[in-house]
């Protein structure tokens, strides 16, 4: 993944599922461009692969559209990857992590474990007042 092709990448939209805010998703992807651009220039960027891996984004609230988690996930993965390979034969080589990078099953299932507790919350309070306790 270089600046230009993830300057070019355009992603799904979506109105349901697990979907990121897109101004947010969009100015960070800017980010990365810049520090892509950095590297290609023979420059330091200014963001590290362990930043691009540990970003978050506001969750679309229901029926909101947003850009599909798992695309945006994906591309990122895909950013950080090159970065690591801009940092160096060893950082590129070993495929460790570097330190503070979580992975994202993790950070997805943070998430999973908070939308699962809204929709019981919520099916209890419905059921509530419909009576049926």
């Amino acid at each position: 993944m270089d600046s230009a092709g993830l300057s070019a990448t355009r992603l799904a939209r979506r109105r349901a599922g697990a979907r990121y805010a897109i101004d947010e998703v969009d100015d960070f992807l800017d980010e990365c461009a810049a520090t892509l651009r950095s590297w290609e220039q023979g420059r330091p960027g200014a963001l590290s692969a362990e930043s691009i891996v540990l970003a978050q984004f506001t969750d679309v609230p229901l029926h909101g559209e947003g850009y599909e988690a798992d695309a945006v996930d994906e591309l990122l993965d895909a950013v950080a990857d090159r970065l690591r390979a801009y940092a160096g034969p060893s950082a590129a080589a070993s495929g460790a992590p570097l330190p503070g990078d979580r992975p994202r099953w993790l950070t997805l299932g943070i998430r999973g474990i908070g939308i699962l507790a809204t929709v019981a919350t919520v099916a209890m309070i419905a059921m509530r007042m419909l009576g049926k306790d």
